[in-house]
């Protein structure tokens, strides 16, 4: 099917799945053989999909991918989505922009490490004191990503003092 015809199939979908709040996750599966149903825009917001959905329309996209929107998408965990996507080797690399809510995606995956010692402050001036640089909202202005994280944080109980000083933890 030509590029246009399937956009406005999928389109048409995505405008029920909105409308009903019922994601038709049968008639997307069919969207996972890019070459007989290719997409270029992947318009996923507020759908219920899982990893393996997700990441199998995304690896049939890839060569020609140029928008993917999954904000506020329900069911996605991140870890097989990614597993997936490094299985297939796939390399967005006409992505033009990126739409998201969640960073579950964005995730690294879980791995087994020894315990930490928990509520260790580490005040040490000058040395690294064994942790990983931690970015603020503020490291990222003038960066080509935005990022609002505003929503995410809760500093109703933080005072203003602790909340300008960066500590990190052991």
């Amino acid at each position: 099917m030509p590029l246009h015809a399937s956009s406005a199939v999928f389109n048409a979908l995505r405008d029920e799945w909105v409308k009903t709040g019922v994601t038709p996750t049968d008639a997307l599966e069919q969207f996972t053989d890019g070459n007989r149903l290719p997409l270029d825009n992947l318009p996923l917001s507020k759908a219920h999909l899982s990893d393996k959905l997700l990441a199998n329309l995304v690896a049939a996209n890839q060569t020609r991918l140029k928008s993917l929107d999954i904000s506020d998408v329900q069911g996605i965990v991140g870890h097989e989505f990614n597993r997936i996507l490094e299985e297939k080797n796939v390399h967005l690399d006409n992505l033009q922009s990126l739409s998201m809510t969640s960073f579950e995606i964005l995730r690294a995956p879980m791995v087994v490490v020894p315990p930490r010692k928990n509520g260790v402050y580490c005040m040490q001036m000058g040395g690294s004191c064994n942790t990983l640089p931690i970015l603020s909202e503020e490291d990222l202005v003038g960066s080509s990503i935005d990022i609002n994280i505003d929503h995410y944080m809760d500093t109703s109980d933080i005072d203003d003092n602790v909340a300008a000083t960066k500590l990190a933890f052991i």
